[in-house]
């Protein structure tokens, strides 16, 4: 045995690194965590620890018990709670859930699976978990497939806020079974439309109402309408919705006639709503003029919106209300007009057609004053041939400054974004620890991590997604960003 050891570790990390990928990942993480510091620094990989199945295989059935009382022992007592914070999906069976969720806080968990949960331990979940923004670590999503029937109800449950996969999710906790249901709060994944047969009665005791949806939709008039519809007695109302594939824009006359007309108690109307569809036929001056007309009425308070119009005969409008109240904003473009956001801690800044200058990245800054966490996705270059040499009227502008960033991805683009953000005479990062990048825009970027202007924005990054699996850091890699973990 002490002769394999010896001979794994006389291997290079490259071949560790194959010889792991051909494991399943709790064998991996169960065998190699805790070993040395060497393997310790391999493991921890985002390919090992952004997924973890925790399923206990019928040893009456099989032969070999893949997740044993001593694997799973060992993964609630001593392995999760060193990767806790770095995990994403966690698929778990029921008789799990108590010591899961007691190791520790799971800030980045976006998606949780239950295993043969039982139907009345489900609402138990509803009625005593907090699903709350205080409780970071519960943002599971939650399916409800088999609720469909009465016996799956609750006469206690006043306020909900919940995240949800499907659209059908949400309607089933809207059918009568929360009978005295006051505000529900939902965020839900994906609008589509399952022909699911679902009771359309009136919903007469909800009184505050918010639906969050961030993936696009081609179902908003087909589904979400009629379901606001039912609300006869709402007096707050939030929706933020990406609605896509509709045959006219969603503004004030729409949004008078379908939903405030409808809420006669209506008090309180945020709204986030993107559309996008074909209007080859206009031009932006009169798509912007029609617009901005929809909503000069006594029903709405202060809104603002911008117009995005493309060359195949797309246009996109995105409005919103004022004051913003929400705390993430998705899908901004170059004709984002600014303003001031104090509530909004996520963006998502994104345009396919147009070229990210100076000009909006300090109007971002300026408009967003507390942002934490960014992302980028950006295809077309800037109009100068090499980033690494800006224009005069770059090189003479103040340098960017966001404060409080502590979350950066660069999704897909051009290096003129990591040119940007990175180098510290564009643009200042003092509180950066969560950098998400391709490993090749960080390594021209930083010259191969020798680069000084880009050595300040690093120097505190803890967690470095490259999106590469098998890469082995050198000595430079490891001094340019002392505390990656």
């Amino acid at each position: 045995m002490n002769r394999s050891i010896v001979n794994i570790m006389n291997l290079p990390d490259e071949i560790i690194l194959i010889i792991w990928n051909k494991l399943n990942k709790i064998d991996a993480l169960y065998s190699f965590l805790n070993v040395n510091r060497r393997f310790d620094n391999l493991i921890r990989d985002k390919i090992y620890t952004r997924s973890i199945e925790l399923i206990k295989t019928n040893c009456q059935e099989e032969q070999n018990c893949s997740l044993s009382d001593q694997i799973l022992d060992r993964f609630c007592l001593d392995i999760l709670p060193q990767i806790h914070y770095m995990v994403e999906q966690l698929i778990v069976e029921s008789f799990l859930m108590g010591r899961i969720f007691y190791i520790g806080e799971y800030p980045r968990l976006c998606k949780l699976t239950f295993i043969n949960l039982p139907q009345e331990l489900a609402m138990r979940i509803l009625t005593n978990l907090d699903f709350s923004e205080s409780s970071k670590w519960l943002h599971p999503v939650l399916t409800f497939d088999n609720l469909s029937e009465k016996r799956c109800f609750s006469s206690t449950i006043v306020n909900l806020r919940i995240n949800v996969h499907l659209f059908n999710d949400c309607q089933y906790l809207l059918d009568g079974r929360l009978s005295q249901l006051r505000t529900f709060i939902v965020k839900i994944d994906f609008i589509s439309n399952l022909n699911v047969s679902i009771t359309n009665t009136d919903i007469l005791h909800l009184k505050c109402f918010s639906l969050t949806s961030y993936n696009r939709t081609n179902e908003y008039d087909s589904q979400v309408v009629p379901l606001l519809g039912r609300m006869i007695h709402l007096e707050q109302l939030t929706l933020y919705l990406n609605v896509t594939n509709r045959s006219t824009f969603i503004d004030g006359i729409h949004l008078k006639d379908n939903i405030l007309d409808r809420m006669p108690q209506l008090q309180t109307f945020n709204f986030n709503i993107i559309t996008r569809t074909n209007v080859s036929t206009y031009v932006h001056n009169q798509l912007y003029e029609d617009m901005r007309c929809t909503f000069l009425n006594g029903k709405f308070h202060q809104v603002d919106f911008y117009l995005d119009q493309y060359p195949d005969g797309m246009a996109r409008s995105h409005i919103y209300s004022l004051p913003y109240k929400m705390n993430v904003m998705h899908d901004i473009s170059n004709t984002f007009p600014g303003g001031v956001f104090t509530n909004v801690r996520v963006i998502l800044l994104l345009d396919i057609h147009c070229p990210f200058e100076y000009k909006i990245y300090d109007r971002i800054a300026r408009s967003f004053p507390f942002l934490t966490d960014l992302t980028v996705l950006n295809r077309k270059p800037r109009n100068y041939k090499s980033s690494h040499e800006p224009k005069k009227s770059d090189q003479m502008a103040s340098v960017i400054v966001f404060p409080h960033l502590t979350h950066l991805r660069i999704c897909f683009g051009n290096m003129d974004i990591a040119e940007q953000l990175l180098v510290n005479t564009n643009t200042l990062l003092p509180c950066l620890i969560d950098l998400e990048i391709p490993y090749s825009y960080i390594a021209e970027v930083t010259e191969y991590f020798t680069r000084e202007a880009t050595r300040v924005n690093c120097a505190n990054i803890k967690y470095l997604y490259l999106r590469s699996t098998l890469l082995v850091h050198g000595k430079d890699f490891h001094s340019y960003f002392p505390c990656y973990t």
